[in-house]
């Protein structure tokens, strides 16, 4: 995930003085705190559910996931070799170095348009899941989006712009993002030992508390859960790319291909363990329910530090994105905000803030009306404090789905840069330092998030048609199928977001 620990060290390292350089155990270290947090500890309960409770299919869902993070980890080397100074640009420096313009305008319009204010909108909802968690209270679904409002106004304006404030929010989100990591795994395994869970493991079968009558596509059959988990897990690992843009300032600046890979090793290590921890110490795979005798005040008092660690992350994003958009501008690639180039600012950025605010108050929107309409497929109507009338288990459902496409399509862009780079290989358009690995992690990395993507589609299209089925049959009501159909609505928009803009510049020119 975003680190609002990479973003403190970069706006550290542009003031230092020249011979401060970063060591090689340090940029290891920088990998892992931009990648570890909240996720593992809000999508093993999503996974639990899409594999209805089979705990190997699960595993096999982390497993999968973690070979394509480490390949493509791998694969970047050779390519941060090549990108030069776009590399502190991140994935659209990547994309602009290896591939047409074209992909890098859909990679720039996903970044600026969806991937950024969704941010600002599924983690503040992740934040109040947590909570709520912890104590077991219902909230209504607008009170919900209100406080998500708040907390991503506080980020866009205040630690946004005021530099204090963030570095303040980061240390403490820093500082308290371990104790959980911690816990957990030992509290997992501790609650295994004593044989205190109380329940039967379901190894390789759907657990009975899962087999409901009605299902979605994907949980047709087991192996359908899993591919439609890899994206849960690919969120755990968002962010841990943003580290490449720090190779200048390695002493050795080769190293930082092995610093990534060494970095997505850790993490993969710890993410596997603390996914085993909770997957057999607690009956739904989460933290949340770990069992006998861990104290449930402890559970909740780690489940208070998780939802600081996520306004960290918020943090994070809020330190970099208002600045990010005053660039776009300056370089007129911000459609009708030419006119406000005299008014930036990069130290104070309130252009920048208005226009991710306006994007985040268009998620919030269109995320809310779907997901009051969605159903739930996160297992969330299950949690005996939520109402029969409540819409927030299908919100939360709608931010899972949502989440884990952001996550996905990120993995996406970087995928582009990848076959640019290997297209490279024959034509050496750019000059990279070549890595006999880089070709089998490339076509690895290139397989498995390719995969992912092309079941996104099948799997909504699928849950389309499954609802329709139900829907004739009886089996659902009306509101489910047109859940179904919004978010096949939603997919076309991500695509049209995406690729629209660069169309209708490409129609303005030609005309």
């Amino acid at each position: 995930m975003m680190s609002n620990t990479k973003n403190r060290t970069l706006l550290s390292i542009k003031h230092a003085p020249t011979k401060k350089k970063i060591g090689f155990f340090s940029a290891i270290l920088l990998v892992i705190s931009s990648s570890i947090g909240a996720g593992i500890f809000i999508k093993n309960r999503e996974i639990m559910a899409n594999v209805q409770g089979a705990i190997v299919y699960a595993i096999i869902s982390w497993c999968v996931a973690i070979i394509g993070m480490l390949a493509l980890a791998v694969a970047l080397g050779e390519i941060c070799s090549g990108a030069g100074n776009k590399n502190s640009q991140g994935i659209i420096g990547w994309v602009r170095t290896f591939n047409s313009k074209f992909t890098y305008l859909a990679s720039k319009n996903f970044m600026s348009y969806l991937h950024l204010p969704i941010y600002y909108v599924n983690m503040p909802f992740y934040l109040i899941y947590v909570l709520q968690m912890a104590y077991h209270f219902e909230m209504p679904w607008y009170y919900a989006i209100l406080i998500t409002f708040i907390i991503a106004m506080w980020h866009i304006w205040i630690t946004g712009l005021m530099s204090r404030a963030a570095n303040i929010e980061s240390w403490v989100a820093t500082a308290v993002k371990a104790f959980p990591l911690v816990f957990t795994a030992i509290a997992g395994f501790v609650v295994i030992g004593t044989s205190f869970n109380g329940w039967t493991h379901n190894w390789t079968t759907i657990d009975p508390d899962y087999n409901n009558n009605v299902k979605s596509f994907s949980q047709i059959f087991l192996i359908l859960g899993v591919f439609n988990s890899i994206p849960a897990v690919f969120f755990s690992f968002d962010g841990f790319y943003t580290t490449a843009g720090l190779q200048s300032e390695l002493k050795k600046p080769n190293e930082m291909p092995m610093a990534m890979s060494l970095g997505v090793a850790v993490v993969s290590f710890f993410d596997i363990l603390i996914s085993i921890a909770m997957l057999l110490g607690s009956k739904t795979g989460s933290m949340f329910d770990l069992g006998n005798p861990i104290p449930r005040i402890i559970v909740q008092v780690m489940m208070i530090l998780v939802a600081i660690g996520i306004l960290g992350i918020i943090n994070g994003v809020s330190i970099y994105s208002p600045r990010y958009y005053e660039d776009l501008i300056r370089h007129d690639e911000i459609p009708f905000c030419a006119r406000y180039k005299n008014r930036l600012n990069s130290d104070l950025p309130v252009v920048g803030s208005c226009i991710i605010t306006i994007f985040m108050c268009v998620t919030l929107t269109v995320c809310s009306l779907i997901g009051y309409f969605y159903w739930d497929i996160g297992n969330y109507q299950s949690m005996d404090w939520f109402s029969k009338t409540s819409h927030m288990p299908g919100i939360l459902s709608f931010i899972d789905t949502i989440s884990n496409w952001n996550a996905l399509l990120a993995f996406v862009c970087i995928t582009f840069a990848i076959y640019g780079a290997v297209r490279n290989r024959w034509t050496n358009k750019v000059k990279v330092k070549k890595n006999k690995l880089f070709l089998p992690s490339a076509i690895i990395a290139l397989f498995i998030v390719s995969f992912s993507l092309i079941y996104v589609f099948v799997n909504t299209f699928g849950d389309l048609g499954w609802e329709i089925k139900n829907y004739l049959c009886g089996e659902v009501t009306f509101d489910r199928l047109i859940g179904a159909i919004m978010v096949v609505v939603v997919l076309f928009l991500f695509v049209a977001v995406i690729f629209a803009p660069t169309f209708i510049d490409k129609f303005k020119k030609h005309k």
